[in-house]
């Protein structure tokens, strides 16, 4: 029985993941310690796209952090408010949730993602509080995607779904 016991417990602690202790130790192996750490710094006069987003040399946006880490790693986010759009191309594992890719502020710092630019229009009074000005050609390119070019009613379909089957983009709904 004395045996038994013994065995059971020597394999549940071969078994058990090794995540790291209370002090922070570095522990081989452990999630944390699998992937690499990027670093993105829009402030830092260093920082560039071109960099390989270390500490030293940090990227200048989420968007190229994102584009190069991959599972297992971190990108760490220096302070200021970053308007840009990120593609989230890679991930982690879906049976594996450590193996996720995380996004986090540097600690102490605040950090903003906004997707929207800063309009600064020449703005016309049209009487009351009503207002209006010109909106710039450049959000209307074509190719990119412009909610305001989409029908409100089920007329062109191509129009109506920007993408292929039944699901819209979230900020949309379903028409």
């Amino acid at each position: 029985m004395r045996r038994f016991c013994v065995i059971v417990l020597f394999a549940g602690v071969l078994l058990s993941p090794a995540v790291g202790n209370a002090a922070g130790n570095y522990l081989p192996n452990s999630p944390s310690s699998l992937g690499k750490s990027y670093y993105v710094a829009q402030n830092n006069p260093k920082a560039s796209d071109g960099n390989p987003g270390t500490a030293e040399r940090p990227f200048k946006s989420i968007g190229k952090a994102a584009s190069t880490a991959k599972m297992y790693d971190r990108v760490i986010i220096d302070e200021g408010v970053y308007r840009e759009q990120v593609r989230l191309v890679n991930n982690g594992h879906m049976y594996s949730p450590e193996s996720k890719i995380i996004y986090m502020a540097k600690p102490g710092v605040r950090v903003y993602l906004k997707g929207s630019d800063i309009f600064d229009g020449q703005w016309q009074e049209l009487g009351g509080v009503v207002f209006k000005a010109k909106l710039p050609a450049l959000l209307f390119e074509a190719g990119v995607y412009n909610p305001y070019e989409l029908s409100c009613v089920l007329d062109d379909r191509k129009k109506n779904r920007p993408i292929q089957g039944d699901v819209l983009p979230e900020t949309l709904g379903q028409i």
